[in-house]
């Protein structure tokens, strides 16, 4: 069985690390052979080659952005989807796949070149555009979201929330949630290199608005008024970071409490040495920040907004605090540090976020999702 995957990128992020764990996940049956497409050369590219057949470039622009479209620019948009759509109809054909995965809803060329030679097609949804990003469908989301139904047989998404922003469009017995894996390497849980001089705080991820930094860098200045020790780790740094905002708030007073760290791909260093990890964001689609921090025993506290009230029950596996009101966040930082029994609520998280996040339940998933498309013991 012939199963060909698209990426809307070669770079490292969380679809991406999970389009790398689907590989994993599907290479453990000899029953399948792996084709990978990417729109350029990346990291993401080396570490999936090892369980592919083959690997495709191809150009995929997206019919996703965070401005509004003129006409024209529609139009134009929608020349370049064509002409992606042609070139992906000519992989088809060299691969003629039993299956395609859209591993994204922002990249229709596959969806739509799978559906005009009658193939099998999955989205693998990962990201709410409208009210994570701030972005939106060019062409209009009820026309962009029918065009999702219309092009697939199976449709996986990350969470129920994501689920919910597409049931009354799609069919509900195509939609199946599945729990990505979340791996981390277990040499790093449970060990501790913390300085215990301070309190350790760290908001990990790509440096943007609707990610939180400004929202952390906030609390913290609440954290400085009242006196509290404490580090602020910013881990996520790149070339691309959108520093306006936030490099602004933080004056002379704030500076030597607060570290900006370059984006890794290996971020449980860092976890180790936190005492709470914070997540600010707007509306986490599912949160892998989340599920990593708890995997590690590191407690979280979050914005009771999107998929975070999937992950955490407030007081029993890790806190949730007001999205948008940075002075309860910090006064919930406080609150959670000085409990007595933190080490048994990160033991929980860590107990829960184990059984409901790991690889076999995701390999499990995945097979029983895709026999549902063939209805037939084509899988694993």
């Amino acid at each position: 069985m012939k199963i060909l995957l698209v990426s809307h990128s070669a770079d490292i992020g969380g679809a991406e690390l999970c389009f790398v764990e689907m590989l994993k996940a599907l290479s453990d049956s000899n029953k399948y052979k792996l084709y990978t497409v990417f729109p350029s050369d990346g990291k993401l590219v080396d570490l999936c080659r090892p369980y592919c057949e083959n690997t495709f470039k191809c150009y995929l622009p997206w019919w996703v952005d965070d401005k509004v479209f003129t006409l024209r620019e529609k139009f134009n948009r929608f020349v370049n989807i064509l002409a992606s759509t042609k070139k992906a109809y000519k992989i088809i054909g060299e691969v003629k796949p039993d299956l395609i995965i859209t591993n994204t809803s922002t990249i229709p060329g596959f969806a739509i070149a799978g559906f005009f030679t009658q193939s099998k097609h999955c989205w693998f949804i990962h990201e709410l555009v409208d009210e994570d990003f701030e972005s939106n469908f060019i062409f209009g989301k009820s026309l962009s979201k029918r065009i999702v139904s219309y092009t697939s047989k199976l449709v996986l998404v990350i969470s129920e929330l994501v689920k919910s922003r597409y049931i009354g469009i799609v069919k509900e017995s195509k939609i199946w949630k599945i729990n990505q894996p979340v791996q981390i390497d277990e040499v790093f849980a449970n060990k501790t290199s913390k300085d215990d001089s301070a309190l350790n705080l760290m908001i990990i991820g790509n440096i943007m608005p609707h990610k939180g930094q400004v929202e952390a860098v906030l609390a913290c200045k609440e954290l400085l008024k009242w006196k509290i020790n404490f580090k602020l780790m910013i881990v996520g740094l790149t070339p691309y970071s959108k520093l306006d905002g936030l490099i602004e708030i933080i004056d002379d007073d704030l500076k030597q409490m607060i570290e900006f760290i370059p984006f890794t791909e290996s971020p449980q260093f860092f976890y180790q040495k936190t005492d709470i990890t914070l997540v600010c964001s707007r509306c986490e689609a599912l949160g892998r920040v989340t599920i990593e921090s708890m995997k590690m025993g590191t407690p979280v506290i979050a914005s009771n907004t999107g998929a975070n009230i999937e992950l955490i029950k407030d007081g029993v596996t890790g806190f949730l605090y007001e999205y948008g009101n940075p002075r309860d966040l910090a006064e919930k930082i406080i609150k959670v540090s000085k409990l007595t029994n933190l080490s048994e609520i990160a033991e929980s998280g860590r107990a829960w976020s184990m059984t409901h996040f790991n690889f076999n339940l995701f390999r499990s998933e995945l097979n029983e999702s895709i026999r549902s498309a063939f209805g037939s013991d084509k899988c694993f």
